[in-house]
């Protein structure tokens, strides 16, 4: 989307005007209750405040986790699954 009105605040690039959109995401498909990385291609990532960090959020109907992103450049991070919460 392109228009303020059109995405959500969270998404909204005040810097380029456009929301934030995601391009790609590997694997596609993915068990939470292993040990993986998902890699995410975004269309610009979002500045960050001092102290702030990306998160993944994984959830369903029976669970909801996150685990902290690992930034690898301007527009990809990178999230491991939440496995380890899983198996406490």
């Amino acid at each position: 989307c392109t228009l303020l009105s059109d995405c959500s605040i969270k998404s909204w690039q005040q810097e380029t005007n456009q929301c934030t959109q995601i391009i790609n995401i590997k694997p596609l498909n993915a068990s939470i209750d292993q040990d993986q990385w998902i890699n995410l291609t975004l269309s610009r990532l979002p500045l960050l405040e001092h102290n702030e960090i990306y998160q993944c959020i994984f959830a369903n109907q029976i669970i909801s986790a996150n685990t902290q992103a690992i930034k690898l450049d301007y527009n990809r991070l990178s999230c491991p699954t939440p496995s380890n919460y899983l198996k406490k």
